[in-house]
C-alpha cells in the first residue's frame, strides 16, 4: 500500500494533530459545513441507481450521503438532504440544459443548494489522512508497507521513527485484516535470509499464511524470507517451465517456485539452508496438495545440493540415454548422437542408408551411441533442466559450482 500527499482541507484532519506521537482519536473532530440538494424520500433510488449526480456525492468512511432535514423542517417526512462534496461542485455547474432538466423532473432545483453541518472524527478519516495529517509536512519516510497474511510489514526511515507506535496502532484501526504491525530492523545479511523486526501493534504472532498466484504459503514471518512483490516474478518463471521439465531450485524458501511447477506436472528437486523455510515448504507441499511423487525437499548448503543431488541426477540422465538408444558398434561405427535434446524427447533422424546415420553434433559421452529410429526412450530422460537461483546479489557466486561438475562422470 502507498501513500500520496495532499493539500490541507476542511476534509482533512486538523491541523493540531500535526506532530502528535501518542495517538488521541479525540484531537480529529472537527466540524464541515457542505452543500446539500433537497430531494424527495421516492426519488432516492432512482439517484442512487443514476450516474448524474454520482461524481459529486460526499463520499467519505461512515459518513451517510442522504441527511434528515431539522425537526422542524415541514418537509421532514418527505425529503431528505443529499449532501455534496464541494470540491466537485463545478460539476453541477457545468451539466447542460437537459441534464438539468432530467434533474428537475424529479424535483431537484440543482441551483438551490442548502448548507449542512456534518461532524467528522477519527473513523472517517483514512490510513492516508491521518498518516499525512500527522506526520512533519513534506516526510517521506513512510512510502508505504507489505501486507502478509494478517501482518503489516514496515520499513521504516529514521526521521519517522519517533512516530512509528502511533503509525503501527492507526494502521491497526483502518486495516480491518491486520492484526499484526512490524517495522524491519536490519537489512537481509544473514545466512539464513531473514531479518529482526520490532512489534508496533497488535500481537506477537508471526505465523501467518500468504496467498500468491493461487497458492496457499503458510510461515513465520519472523523466520524466513518472504517478499510479497516477488508474485509476478515467480509465475513468469513458472510460466517457462512445461510438463515433464526439471527443475532444480536452489534457494527455495517455502516454495513460491517449486510449488506451482510441481502443480504443472514438472519434476522438482527444491532445497533452501533455512530450517525454518525448509519446514514450511515440507508443509506447503502438504497444504497446496502436491503429489509427493511430483516433489522432493532438501535442506542442505546450496553448493552441497548442486555437488550432489543435481550432480547424481545429470549422471543418471545421462546414463540412461546412453542405455536407451546404445547400438552394437558393428551397426553404428561412425555415428554419433544428434543434439536434439528438447523438452518433448529425442528428435529422431532419417537414416540415410541401412549402416549410416544423419550427420550429428559430437558429444563426448558416451561416444559410441547414436540415435536409432523408434528407441523406446524414458520420458523423464529428455525433459529439460533448470535450475533456479533466486537469492538477489548473490547467486553469481554460487556459479563456481558448474565448470567440471561432471568431470567425475564415468
Amino acid at each position: 500500500m502507498d501513500f500520496q500527499q495532499h493539500e490541507s482541507s476542511p476534509f482533512m484532519p486538523p491541523e493540531a494533530v500535526r506532530g502528535i506521537q501518542t495517538l488521541d482519536r479525540d484531537l480529529f473532530s472537527r466540524s464541515v459545513s457542505v452543500p446539500a440538494l433537497r430531494v424527495n424520500v421516492r426519488q432516492i433510488g432512482a439517484l442512487t441507481k443514476g450516474k448524474l449526480l454520482q461524481p459529486v456525492i460526499l463520499k467519505m468512511p461512515r459518513i451517510k450521503p442522504f441527511a434528515e432535514l431539522a425537526a422542524t423542517d415541514p418537509e421532514r417526512k418527505t425529503h431528505k438532504l443529499l449532501l455534496l462534496d464541494p470540491r466537485k461542485c463545478k460539476i453541477i455547474d457545468e451539466f447542460r440544459p437537459d441534464e438539468v432538466k432530467s434533474l428537475n423532473d424529479l424535483g431537484i432545483d440543482v441551483q438551490n443548494r442548502e448548507w449542512f453541518e456534518i461532524e467528522l472524527g477519527y473513523d472517517n478519516w483514512t490510513l492516508s489522512d491521518i498518516l499525512q495529517a500527522v506526520l512533519p509536512a513534506g516526510s517521506n519516510g513512510v512510502s508505504g508497507f507489505s501486507i502478509i497474511g494478517h501482518i503489516a510489514h514496515f520499513n521504516l526511515k529514521m526521521e519517522v521513527m519517533d512516530y512509528k507506535y502511533l503509525i503501527g496502532q492507526v494502521v491497526l484501526d483502518k486495516t480491518p485484516s491486520v492484526k499484526t504491525v512490524v517495522n524491519k530492523l536490519n537489512t537481509i545479511d544473514n545466512t539464513f535470509r531473514n531479518f529482526q523486526m520490532e512489534l508496533l501493534a497488535g500481537t506477537d504472532n508471526f505465523i501467518t499464511r500468504a496467498k500468491e498466484n493461487g497458492y496457499i504459503f503458510e510461515l513465520d514471518f519472523s523466520k524466513v524470507y518472504w517478499n510479497p512483490r516477488l508474485g509476478t516474478e515467480h509465475q513468469r518463471v513458472v510460466d517457462l517451465l512445461h510438463k515433464g521439465d526439471n527443475l532444480f531450485d536452489v534457494f527455495a524458501g517455502v516454495g513460491p517456485f517449486a510449488i506451482p511447477a510441481a502443480k504443472k506436472g514438472v519434476a522438482v528437486f527444491a532445497n533452501d539452508l533455512n530450517p525454518d523455510s525448509y519446514a514450511a515448504l515440507v508443509t506447503n507441499i502438504k497444504l497446496n496438495k502436491v503429489p509427493s511423487s511430483a516433489i522432493t525437499a532438501y535442506n542442505l548448503d546450496g553448493r552441497a545440493f548442486m555437488r550432489t543431488v543435481l550432480k547424481t541426477h545429470l549422471i543418471d540422465r545421462l546414463q540412461k540415454v546412453a542405455n536407451a538408444i546404445r547400438v552394437d558398434d558393428e551397426t553404428t561405427s561412425g555415428c554419433k548422437v544428434r543434439d536434439h535434446v528438447t523438452a518433448r524427447g529425442l528428435d529422431s533422424p532419417t537414416k540415410q542408408s541401412e549402416n549410416e546415420c544423419e550427420p550429428a553434433h559430437e558429444i563426448h559421452r558416451p561416444d559410441d551411441v547414436c540415435v536409432v529410429p523408434g528407441s523406446d526412450l524414458p520420458p523423464d530422460a529428455f525433459g529439460r533442466v533448470f535450475v533456479v537461483m533466486n537469492l538477489p546479489a548473490l547467486a553469481v557466486e554460487f556459479l563456481d559450482v558448474f565448470p567440471g561438475l561432471l568431470a567425475s562422470c564415468p
